[in-house]
């Protein structure tokens, strides 16, 4: 008999040298010669899907460029790889002003920081996020200079969501203290302090406010329901802190919560500010696992290298729901940018545009997209795609009788289109008689 078995399988990583035939046309109208090249970025020779999956590994999942290296095999370098890494995070600096820009136009904002070494020397790693954007900074210094290079120095509406650290004390915003770091200090009162009963008693009656206020949001869906208990939870708290104390470590934690109200209680009042940071404290823990297995950054070129490609990439994985789906929007900006050099990153980061690669194509669809006019009267703008030995590149005519070989016939009668994404490969074929 037989038995049908359905398996899940994955294409080997290795990496493979092809070679291309390019072939070379001229036109017929300025006679101006123009080559094929497959679809790699200017000067360097690895491809653009070997580099997708190179610049996602290293920069979004942590893996060590050497180990990357050693297991696409035989060909690939570390050092070729971060000699493309640094070109693509040159390419890409305005879209980290793009991002600033957002962030400081966004109600609620997490800030955090943690140790990182750059060429040797201790650096710490900024992260400044959002639910739609994050943004690395990795530096030699935690002073407020760095934060305040994000926000700026014109004041903004919104909060800004930080742990107690000095550094954030003069942002041109207000800022709410995450609880987390407070409820993990009164519980470490009572550690400290075993023997004294009045500390076990205020942390049993402060504790359960802070571990209460950390969970309304999700406790509570109704507006006014989660007004009133945020309400009866800051009056509690504060009531709890102005009984006069016996131990001096409960009276120091009390002036804590007085002297900073302003800084305690904004999610009362707005349920989207969380009384917590745990958004960038988890975003960081990535960063934290990728310290200790490359030891951090090499170089401040490298710095700034993984400051750019972070903040893009994270960036991306919130707005992009699989990581398969950024893959291919990824490699399709890639080749974008093998296509055209000068291209402007930001307008294709903005709206994360990417080839439909399941979409089935209709022959009556390709020939709508063919200009079915001489060279002579294609306008200025219009792109034109060719394709030969599986090699696709878009060239924009830049005169007004072109340049693309194929346009200088008089009809466009020949395409052929490739369409790749890591598992699977589209190919239309449409033939026919050129111009004798």
């Amino acid at each position: 008999g037989v038995e049908d078995r359905c398996v899940v399988d994955a294409l080997l990583t290795e990496a493979r040298r092809l070679l291309y035939r390019c072939q070379e046309k001229q036109c017929r109208c300025c006679r101006k010669k123009m080559n094929q090249t497959p679809l790699t970025l200017p000067r360097f020779k690895y491809r653009n899907s070997l580099m997708t999956n190179a610049v996602i590994a290293h920069y979004l999942e942590g893996v060590p460029v050497r180990q990357i290296a050693r297991t696409l095999g035989a060909g690939v370098s570390a050092g070729g790889l971060l000699r493309q890494f640094h070109y693509l995070a040159k390419k890409w600096v305005p879209v980290l002003a793009h991002l600033k820009t957002e962030y400081q136009e966004s109600e609620v904002r997490h800030a955090d920081e943690t140790g990182w070494r750059t060429d040797g020397k201790n650096g710490y790693a900024w992260l400044f996020c959002t639910e739609r954007l994050s943004i690395f900074q990795f530096g030699k210094t935690r002073a407020g200079s760095v934060p305040l290079a994000i926000l700026g120095d014109n004041v903004l509406s919104g909060v800004l969501i930080v742990d107690r650290y000095g550094g954030y004390n003069k942002m041109p915003c207000q800022l709410q203290y995450g609880y987390a770091h407070l409820l993990r200090d009164l519980q470490g009162l009572e550690k400290k302090f075993p023997k004294s009963k009045e500390i076990k008693i205020v942390v049993a009656a402060l504790a359960p406010f802070f571990a209460e206020a950390m969970l309304l949001r999700r406790k509570l869906t109704d507006d006014s329901a989660y007004t009133l208990r945020a309400k009866k939870i800051q009056e509690e708290t504060l009531s709890l802190c102005k009984k006069q104390a016996k131990a001096s470590a409960i009276q120091t934690f009390q002036r804590l919560i007085l002297d900073n109200q302003h800084r305690l209680f904004h999610w009362v009042s707005n349920r989207n500010i969380p009384p917590d940071n745990n958004r960038a404290e988890r975003e960081l823990r990535p960063t934290v696992s990728a310290r200790k297995n490359t030891f951090g950054s090499q170089s401040q070129k490298g710095a700034e290298t993984r400051s750019v490609l972070m903040s893009l990439f994270h960036t991306a994985a919130k707005r992009i729901d699989k990581a398969t789906t950024m893959r291919r929007w990824f490699l399709s900006a890639l080749d974008a940018l093998a296509r055209d050099p000068k291209l402007d990153f930001l307008q294709f980061f903005r709206h994360f545009d990417y080839p439909p690669l399941s979409v089935p194509i209709t022959f009556l669809q390709i020939k709508s997209w063919a200009p079915q006019k001489p060279c002579a009267t294609i306008p200025d703008g219009e792109l034109a795609e060719w394709s030969i030995a599986a090699v696709l590149k878009t060239v924009e005519p830049k005169g007004s009788r072109g340049s693309n070989p194929l346009l200088s016939a008089r009809y466009f009668l020949a395409f052929e289109r490739i369409f790749e994404s890591s598992s699977m490969f589209f190919l239309v074929r449409l033939a026919g008689i050129f111009e004798p």
